[in-house]
């Protein structure tokens, strides 16, 4: 129930990337200016991703508005440099190398702006990096029906957006009416959801796009109803996922509804397999966890090991949802 479609080849979002590397102390220099020092060197990635495993990114920048943004990637562009913009770190799992390059953190985009209210509908702007238990709390103060399935996803609603969050048969796409993006080349498009192609934990953005804001829209109902489907959202999530443990939600897609990834896992024998620190959840067999030093080749291997089975067995090739991002 976490986002954001991850294959372990590239992917659009990975291809966004600069092949080069050629970051010097004068290229960082002309970036922490250009961010008047919003920038660290040496960050280490587990602290940037809710599994709390990878090495460190030689920068990680913080810009704060669009142009802010498109500075910086146009000084990357010109010296050829790798990045790549991350929300929450809600889904990620970076090498234990870390990655060689600039992290674009949008966390600072915190906008959110009430567009409409009225008896029928709330609609509501908000910046790539409002949380979505933000969000959803907003919705919740004005009646807004649906959104409270999505209690408990941690992301933001920029990384929330590009793979469609859900959970409970209810979508991100369910709420949005308009997202702005930043091209390749940094021009702002605005793309209508009637424009786009989305599905079940995907949404078909333009090549390379990076999310800035969305304007939601959601109906409203009755509060009785709405304080039941939150308890209902909050009391499943509690009872079926594993709490107070680091890792990156659901790993695998549901192959369908009537045969989720976490039930065949389970059938395959692997809930509580371990290989050092990662450990398959007891609670939740789509779910690795961090039990405290876990390393990101041993989820991989751990990934690849339930894959093999359920395409042994079963005859079913498991989509990763979560990302795998190489140094």
């Amino acid at each position: 129930m976490s986002c954001q479609t991850l294959s372990l080849q590239p992917t659009n979002f990975l291809k966004a990337l600069i092949s080069k590397n050629n970051m010097n102390d004068r290229i960082y220099d002309i970036i922490d200016k250009t961010l008047a020092g919003r920038t660290l060197r040496n960050f280490p990635l587990s602290r940037l991703t809710s599994f709390r495993i990878g090495g460190s990114a030689d920068l990680i920048a913080f810009p704060t508005t669009e142009n802010e943004t498109c500075a910086v990637i146009k000084i990357l562009l010109e010296h050829g440099i790798r990045f790549m913009p991350i929300g929450a770190g809600s889904n990620l799992l970076f090498s234990d190398e870390g990655f060689r390059g600039v992290i674009l953190s949008l966390a600072k985009f915190q906008d959110m702006e009430i567009i409409n209210n009225n008896k029928h509908e709330i609609a509501i702007r908000a910046a790539a990096g409002v949380s979505l238990p933000k969000i959803v709390r907003k919705f919740g103060q004005f009646s807004a029906l649906g959104i409270s399935k999505l209690w408990g996803i941690p992301g933001q609603i920029g990384g929330s957006i590009a793979c469609n969050a859900g959970a409970f048969n209810f979508n991100l796409s369910n709420l949005i009416c308009e997202i702005e993006l930043l091209d390749a080349n940094c021009k702002k498009i605005v793309s209508k959801i009637r424009d786009l192609d989305y599905g079940y934990r995907n949404m078909k953005l333009p090549p390379n796009a990076i999310v800035t804001s969305a304007l939601l829209k959601g109906k409203k109902g009755d509060m009785k109803e709405i304080r039941l489907e939150l308890d209902l959202a909050k009391t499943k999530r509690r009872t079926s996922q594993p709490r107070g443990v680091a890792s990156a939600g659901c790993i695998f897609k549901n192959p369908s509804p009537e045969n989720p990834a976490g039930a065949i896992i389970e059938r395959l024998g692997f809930k509580g397999t371990r290989i050092g620190s990662a450990e398959v959840s007891e609670k939740h067999a789509n779910f690795i966890v961090n039990l405290g030093k876990a390393k990101a080749q041993e989820v991989i291997n751990l990934i690849d090991l339930i894959r093999q089975k359920a395409l042994d067995r079963e005859g079913i090739n498991l989509e990763l949802e979560i990302r795998i991002v190489e140094s």
